[in-house]
């Protein structure tokens, strides 16, 4: 993470929204020595708003925390997605096929959807 001055952010703005772009890196803008803006690339602001929206959520939050207690206790298990979908696929009856870009396969009953795990 690099601190610069308005100043020099300024001067530098260009190189500086390609570095963050091209490296995920982020920087911060001090004003007077203190800092007042932080330069992020768009998928790391996406997944800061994300988890700010899943901490903000009472329930979920509660679910979440009784689930990994469940994990730690060893009365539940973890799997990858790989391994859900397999499990999905002897259940149906289906071959499993290979997980691409995490997309559910069709011949699972997926119909293409998106998987996303929490």
């Amino acid at each position: 993470m690099k601190t610069l001055p308005l100043s020099l952010a300024k001067h530098k703005f260009s190189k500086l929204i390609e570095r963050v772009h091209t490296h995920d890196e982020e920087v911060v803008i001090t004003k007077n020595g203190r800092a007042v803006a932080v330069l992020v690339s768009p998928g790391e602001f996406a997944s800061w708003k994300e988890t700010v929206a899943i901490r903000g959520d009472p329930a979920l939050m509660r679910e979440i925390r009784s689930d990994l207690a469940a994990l730690k206790a060893r009365k539940a298990k973890l799997y990858t997605l790989e391994e859900l979908i397999h499990r999905g696929c002897e259940i149906g009856r289906h071959r499993a096929p290979r997980v691409r870009q995490g997309r559910l396969p069709r011949s699972c009953g997926g119909a293409g959807r998106t998987a996303q795990l929490i």
